[in-house]
């Protein structure tokens, strides 16, 4: 069977990131459950994104199809994707060191930048900004899910 003539690039790349995000999926779920005790565990939100993800490698490794078949594609379309898979990787490992809020809005203002860097930092930071507090609000105020925090030492009493 010639492999040339049913996958194209497109599709290449949507196989390897499917690979890529379940390995990144098992990784989160081995954290810690994303559900405990019947509620909600800090786990969940990474595993929502990781959902997130599965959905536009779907949509992506749907879109190869339509594209003519070969493997003539220019790496710098894996760019993206491939920065992507990075941020979303340290994001899943810093979660828990860092906190939700300081890791969140880190993962968030890097997916800005990623994909539209002419938009400004400032804006980008405002827009992280809103999207950290908009996940908190959900997670922490309406479904009650304790996220994790950084737990500085105290140094003479004062943190």
């Amino acid at each position: 069977m010639n492999f040339k003539k049913i996958i194209n690039g497109t599709i290449l790349v949507s196989i390897i990131f499917f690979i890529i995000i379940t390995v990144f999926l098992f990784e989160a779920l081995e954290t810690a459950p994303p559900l405990v005790n019947g509620k909600i565990s800090p786990t969940f939100f990474p595993i929502i994104v990781l959902s997130l993800m599965y959905f536009a490698d779907i949509v992506i490794f749907i879109k190869g199809f339509k594209e003519e078949k070969g493997f003539d594609f220019d790496l710098s379309t894996l760019k993206h994707p491939t920065w992507v898979v990075i941020v979303s990787f340290i994001y899943i490992n810093i979660f828990k060191v860092i906190g939700f809020s300081l890791s969140t809005f880190l993962y968030a203002f890097s997916l800005i930048m990623i994909f539209n860097p002419k938009k400004g930092k400032i804006k980008a930071v405002v827009a992280a900004l809103m999207i950290t507090g908009t996940v908190y609000l959900l997670f922490e105020v309406i479904f009650g899910v304790r996220l994790p925090t950084v737990h500085l030492p105290k140094i003479g009493g004062i943190y």
